[in-house]
Order: structure tokens, then sequence, then C-alpha cells
């Protein structure tokens, strides 16, 4: 009798999975309870933080200067809603504002920045340049005669594309005015045209979606073999990496110290996968182990891969299913909150300063690595055992909920803090469906690979431009 006769499934106390899933939920809260990072204080200053802001900044100008005054009174509104926290954001929206309605408005954003009168070093300077620069726009001195060429370079270098807005009025047309106007319309144009790519894609995602949501509902979807006996190794097989994953972080960090993000994520990324040996070791096969948690080219490589790209467009109308939901759920919709302020994950904030061989560990890491071992763990192991937990004659009940707390948790574990929930509860559900459809890993580890790719490539660009 061989060692897959009697499932350790079938000699497990029933309290058994309830224990994992203690020590999972436990070590869940602690890292939603841990320093999270967005654009927090210091990363704002940062290239990220400021490329941000003024892509922001650059998008509403543009918008200005194409819609002309019948949504001005929008925009003003937009500005007065932002909440900015730091002395240099407040200096650069107050040179946006004596743009979109006038120098004293700028001045008297001026007079928010805190300790403006004895402000040192550079934002000292800034607003001490820049009141003087409203002051003569005030009264009508559109040249700014009391300002010295010196400080106008200055100006440039301090404060970038808003030091040149500051130096170019409506009322003084010239080069300077052209360029900064050109760049507020072309980043402008830029998100209008990224709109209308996601829109177009996130229609063929739609169609991709209803096609699942059909099959599924309809009980025409083949789906997963759901066989009882090892969903709980598979729990307590994620509990490990989970455990693993941690260790390896936290010790790397102590070894490397915490400046090379990406090394540390290859390391305990790449190192968390020995986890697959515990459900050899609790006598699961290795051929069991690969077809249960979808380690199969499925129905040809290629397919599978279309499958992914197919997944990576079902992805978009669930990201704004999601993001909906929870602005409806938290009454958030229509708050502009911070300008540049947007979750990220903390390796695209150290990716500013990185060389190009700790960008190509980025790419490795983010686009190879990750999309491997998360898509076998949450989608593989974790939705296998959820699955299997929660299988009934109906199938759809079980596939809907198994996804949803497969999704919920690989969220909340993302490093982004919770703003990004919504929109990777969303990736992670397109995943998990198509894990479901397919029932091989390829599809969703195509997509996941698409996905971080994407990100990396804006990120590269934003930050190198």
């Amino acid at each position: 009798m061989d060692q897959e006769s009697h499932p350790p499934e079938n000699r497990r106390r029933p309290t058994a999975n309830v224990l994992v899933w203690g020590v999972i939920l436990l070590l869940t809260a602690l890292l939603i309870g841990a320093p999270r990072n967005g654009l927090d204080a210091e990363a704002e200053r940062g290239p990220l933080g400021q490329t941000l802001f003024t892509l922001q900044a650059q998008y509403l100008l543009g918008a200005v200067q194409l819609v002309g005054d019948q949504q001005l009174g929008a925009i003003q509104r937009t500005l007065d809603r932002w909440q900015t926290t730091t002395d240099w954001q407040r200096i650069r929206l107050a040179v946006l504002v004596a743009e979109v309605q006038d120098p004293e408005a700028g001045l008297q954003r001026l007079r928010e920045v805190q300790g403006a009168q004895d402000a040192e070093g550079d934002e000292g300077t800034s607003v001490e340049i820049l009141t003087r620069i409203f002051e003569d726009y005030s009264q009508d001195e559109w040249s700014a005669p009391s300002i010295t060429p010196q400080e106008r370079e200055r100006l440039k270098s301090q404060l970038g594309w808003f030091g040149k807005l500051a130096l170019a009025p409506p009322e003084r047309q010239g080069p300077l005015r052209e360029q900064v106007i050109a760049e507020a319309r072309q980043t402008f144009f830029s998100v209008i045209a990224a709109v209308v790519a996601v829109g177009v894609v996130g229609i063929l995602g739609l169609f991709v979606l209803l096609v699942f949501g059909a099959l599924l509902f309809s009980g025409k979807l083949s789906g997963m073999k759901v066989d009882r006996g090892y969903g709980g190794v598979y729990l307590e097989t994620f509990a490990v990496w989970l455990v693993l994953f941690l260790g390896l972080s936290v010790g790397t960090s102590l070894w490397l110290g915490s400046e090379p993000l990406a090394a540390i994520g290859l390391i305990s990324l790449g190192g968390s996968l020995l986890a697959l040996v515990w459900p050899l070791l609790r006598g699961v096969s290795w051929q069991r182990l690969r077809e249960d948690m979808g380690w199969t080219m499925g129905r040809g490589l290629v397919r599978e891969c279309l499958f992914g790209l197919g997944c990576y467009a079902m992805a978009i109308p669930l990201i704004f299913l999601t993001a909906i939901l929870t602005s409806l759920a938290v009454g958030i919709a229509g708050d502009p909150g911070e300008p540049g302020d947007m979750p990220v994950h903390p390796i695209a904030i150290w990716l500013a300063e990185a060389s190009w061989w700790q960008m190509v560990q980025v790419i490795l890491l983010a686009c190879v690595v990750a999309p491997i071992v998360e898509e076998i763990m949450f989608r593989g192991l974790l939705y296998r055992h959820l699955r299997e937990a929660t299988d009934s004659p109906r199938g759809w009940p079980s596939v809907v909920f198994s996804a949803l707390v497969a999704s919920v948790l690989f969220a909340v574990l993302h490093p982004q803090g919770l703003p990004a929930v919504p929109g990777i509860v969303g990736i992670a559900l397109a995943l998990a469906c198509m894990r479901e459809w397919r029932t091989t890993l390829v599809p969703s580890i195509v997509a996941h690979a698409v996905n971080n790719g994407v990100i990396m490539l804006v990120l590269i660009a934003l930050l190198k431009q």
C-alpha cells in the first residue's frame, strides 16, 4: 500500500485547520500593524513623490489650457480640496494656484508654509523668491523685476517645472511659457491616452469575465478537480511558507542591511519555496502535489499564455469594481486626498536611486520570482485548500468564497498598505478565476508577470525621464 492510500487529511483532528488558520491570521495581523510604505514623509521628497506631484499638477494645468474657462471653477475647487502636509508641497501648490487663480491667491498659499519667514535652506529661498515674484505680478509687473537672473536660475533648479511655471505667467508669452504649457499638455494627453488604452483592454477583459461568469453559474465550467484528502496539508504548507518568508526577510535584512531591497526580496521569496518540502514530508507525492497546485502545462503552453493575457485584461474591470465598492462602503468617493499621494511598493521608492544592476534585480524579482512564488502559494495551495474546504455540489459558491478569501489575504499581505487593497484584490480575483477556469497556474503567472512588468516600465519611465 503506497503513502497516498491514507491521505494525511483523514488522520487530522477537526481543530487542526483552525489552529493553522489562527497562525496565518496572527501573522497577517502583525504585518498589517507594522509600518507600511506608501509615499511616507521621507519618500515624498524623493524623485518618485516629486514626479507624481508634478504629473498631477501638469495634468490639471493641461486641462485648464484645453478646456478653457468652462471647467476652471471645478479645477479651482479641486485645488482647494487638495491636502498638503509638507512645505515643499505647499510651495509648489502655491505656484499652481497663482497660475490657475491669481498671484494674490498664490501669496496666500505661500503664507501657509510653516515658518515661511524664518525658513532656511532651499525651501526658505524658494518662498522668499516666489513672494517677490507674486508681489510683482500683483502690481502688473509681469517681467518680475524684483529678482535677479541668478535667482531665476536658482528657482528653476530648486523647483524644476514649477519654477519655470512661476517665471512664465500667462501675461508674458515666450519660449519658457511655451515649454511649460507644452509639457502640461503632453501630460494631459498622455493620461487621456492611457485611460483610453486601459478602457479598451478593460472592455476585452469584461467580455472574458462575462464568459467565465456564464460558464461558472451555468454549471458548464469544468474547473478544478477537488479530491478530498490533502487540503489541510496545503494549508499547513502555506503557513510554513509564510513563516519561512517572514523569517528569511528579517534574517536577510539583518545580514545585508535594509538598503539592498531587491536582493532581500530575491533571497526571501526564492528561499521560501523550500516550504514545498513540507507536503512531501507529509506523504504527498510530487506528482500529486504538482497537479493539485496547478504546476502543469494545461492544454498547451501557448494557449495558456494567451489565456494569461486574457486574465490580465479581466483584472481591469474587477479592479474598478472593487475600488468603486470600497469607495461606496467607506464614503470616500471624490476625495482627491493629498497631491502626489498614492500607495506604492517600497521597492518602487528604492528604485529611484538604483543602479542598472539593482534595476535588473528588481525586474527579475517583480516579473519572474514574485509571480511564480506567489501564484504557487496563493492560487496554487491556499486557493486549493479553500476549494476543498468549501466544496459543494453547486460549485460556484465555493469558487466565489475561495477566490475572495485568497484575494483579500493576498492583498493585505502586500506592503503597499491598506489603501492599495481594493486594487490588489481586483487583480487577485482575476488570477483566482483563471486558476479555476484553466486548472493550471500558467495563465495566472503570465498575468501576474505582465501586470508587474507594466508597472515597472511606467515607474522606470517616470523616474528616469
